[in-house]
């Protein structure tokens, strides 16, 4: 349970990075490749990652990965 609560907070965390600088921060910031290239991920933690669109207009949060699903 308490695992859950940082990774909330953590995500809450990157969100808010996302918003004013989203293509560098915490969260070792990445674009995606290949046909994903217009994409970009940040690390929660060693087992999940945040993948989001970054547009002139608005960042979009795509996609919430696990590693161990």
């Amino acid at each position: 349970m308490e695992k859950d609560c940082k990774t909330a907070l953590r995500i809450g965390d990157l969100i808010k990075e996302i918003s004013v600088t989203p293509l560098e921060g915490i969260g070792k910031p990445e674009p995606l490749k290949y046909e994903f290239n217009s994409f970009w991920r940040k690390r929660v933690d060693q087992e999940h990652l945040l993948i989001y669109a970054v547009s002139d207009v608005a960042i979009t949060i795509i996609f919430y990965y696990s590693y161990y699903q």
